[in-house]
């Protein structure tokens, strides 16, 4: 997953693939509707001050190898409905839950909602991006918690290379 709203190359989101909780986020179908549900132009133009375009990639469009790669770059458009759509795909079922900002949320066949966890640096910029992809996420049906992580968090090997989510 890509992420990027400023020419600084910041913020990514980068999921995790060892024992992800919940396992979905190790289903490629899962990780594109999740990009399908982010207005990514919108967090650009906000957060970002509008000095970069949205990143399809992880080189900016500003390198020359971009150039040669572009073309063949997947793109995710801002699409909910098709999010929405890829999740029930995948077994889960959206029904009314007054607990969530949208009002609805997916579960999967055990009744378990769908949450995940997105991890962020302590910056007050990447903690905005943060709780910006949460609510996107939380207005398709997805459980979203921002954890803003500490000095000694970082610090630790272990836990950066074994977070939950994102």
């Amino acid at each position: 997953m890509v992420f990027q709203f400023d020419a600084g190359g910041g913020p990514w989101v980068h999921p995790q693939f060892l024992n992800p909780r919940p396992a979905v986020i190790a289903e490629l179908q899962f990780r594109r509707a999740l990009l399908h549900a982010i207005d990514r132009q919108n967090i650009a133009d906000t957060l970002g001050g509008g000095v970069g375009p949205v990143a399809h990639s992880y080189l900016h469009p500003g390198q020359p190898e971009y150039r040669e790669i572009e073309a063949q770059l997947p793109r995710y458009e801002y699409d909910p409905r098709r999010a929405t759509q890829m999740i029930e795909g995948l077994g889960y079922s959206r029904g009314a839950d007054p607990s969530t900002s949208s009002g609805q949320a997916f579960r999967d066949q055990t009744g378990q909602r769908l949450e995940v966890e997105i991890r962020s640096a302590l910056q007050d910029s990447a903690a905005n991006a943060a709780a910006a992809v949460a609510d996107s996420w939380q207005r398709v049906g997805i459980g979203g918690a921002v954890v803003r992580t500490n000095p000694r968090l970082v610090q630790d090997l272990e836990a950066g290379a074994t977070f939950p989510g994102f």
